[in-house]
């Protein structure tokens, strides 16, 4: 957005802001690629670049993305947890614990 932005107060070809947008789309890509592997820095780290992003829409007021980018980073943070609780439930079935017990305790 912020590129785009410039491209079009400068006067510039927008050639340059859609090859940008799409080599940070494909950085996303690879984050999420490395986010199904179960990669806890990917879900930080994408996390982490996803709410600076939300921090532009605030900042100039984009109510509307602003919005969508707070579910998305619920969605995101719901699915790190979800994975750290998978990672020690294969960690227990591995040391032979009984995982059923782990979750209902909420572990």
């Amino acid at each position: 957005m912020l590129v785009n932005a410039i491209a079009l107060t400068r006067g510039l070809d927008l050639l340059v802001p859609v090859l940008f947008n799409i080599a940070v789309a494909g950085v996303f890509v690879a984050f999420g690629y490395f986010a199904a592997q179960r990669q806890t820095w990917a879900f930080v780290a994408g996390m982490s670049f996803y709410a600076l992003d939300s921090v532009l829409s605030l900042f100039i007021q984009d109510w509307l993305s602003f919005a969508f980018h707070g579910y998305a980073l619920f969605c995101l943070f719901a699915g790190l947890k979800l994975s750290r609780r998978f990672a020690k439930l294969q960690q227990s079935t591995y040391t032979g614990g009984s995982p059923l017990v782990q979750l209902s305790q909420g572990q």
